[in-house]
């Protein structure tokens, strides 16, 4: 989880209530977060391998929460999506089938952000490759990143 649903943030406290269980770090390949000026990210596909979007890893034992995490999720625009996870731990580890919220009709291709289906470039404010999205603002009222 990346956003709203991450440790500290508004909708956390979901995730415990659904039996969830923090497992480590993990990053999404193929995919960025953007900041489009809110205080909220947004992970987008991204074309290059080499482009990842990073965020807490949880498992949960019954299914039935990922129905009930849809009901948070989906009326804000998202889409859920299986994606595969490497763990930014020591181990390493690979995990395939991971639930993931992605915000649709946007991708990011060689530095630019565009639309799905015109190809035109959208401006965001910046793109967290690589980075965690902080729940600590800025002056301008923009989360801070941090590795």
């Amino acid at each position: 989880m990346y956003g709203t649903l991450k440790t500290g943030y508004v909708n956390h406290s979901a995730m415990k209530k659904l039996g969830g269980k923090i497992v480590g770090v993990g990053s999404v390949m193929k995919s960025v977060l953007i900041d489009t000026h809110g205080n909220f990210p947004y992970m987008i596909s991204a074309t290059d391998w080499r482009n990842n979007a990073t965020g807490e890893l949880w498992e949960f034992a019954n299914k039935t929460s990922f129905k009930a995490l849809d009901q948070i999720e989906v009326p804000a625009g998202y889409i859920p999506t299986m994606v595969d996870v490497t763990t930014n731990d020591k181990s390493a580890s690979y995990h395939s089938n991971v639930l993931t919220y992605m915000y649709p009709g946007i991708y990011y291709d060689n530095g630019v952000v565009k639309h799905i289906t015109t190809d035109s470039e959208i401006e965001v404010n910046r793109v967290l490759d690589g980075k965690q999205w902080d729940s600590v603002a800025d002056n301008n009222g923009v989360g801070q990143l941090f590795k």
